[in-house]
């Protein structure tokens, strides 16, 4: 083909990733909701491709804290009520591995307003305004 061709679907770490471009000889890959549950898994795949060695996802502890200023931003830039809702697609998609996944699922079913943030990150100053 004369124009770059893209692969997209199901791309959520690094095999998936090579699986990808070795199964259908794409010039790229776009990956969709994996980046908000791992944003670094763009190093970790530029790092396979390259041949170097590939840094280990992020921790649990890692993936909160992110997911903790990933929330406080989208509460600053839509204010409460849409980022309220933001924040419930972006941490319910991104509990896979945290103990007791299935209750932070439902408080953050019903999360409104950084009231909220405090119950998902309670020990969190950002959220005790």
């Amino acid at each position: 083909m004369k124009i770059p061709v893209f692969g997209n679907g199901d791309v959520r770490d690094v095999p998936s990733a090579l699986e990808m471009f070795a199964k259908t000889g794409c010039d790229g890959i776009m990956i969709g909701r994996y980046a908000v549950q791992d944003p670094h898994i763009f190093d970790r795949i530029d790092a396979a491709l390259a041949g170097e060695p590939v840094p280990p996802p992020p921790t649990l502890t890692e993936k909160t804290l992110l997911l903790r200023d990933l929330c406080r931003e989208l509460f600053d830039f839509y204010g409460e009520h849409i980022g309220s809702l933001r924040s419930r697609g972006a941490l319910l998609f991104s509990m896979r591995g945290f103990h007791d996944a299935a209750r932070l699922r439902q408080k953050i079913t019903v999360l409104k307003g950084k009231a909220a943030g405090r119950e998902i990150f309670p020990r969190d100053a950002c959220f005790n305004e």
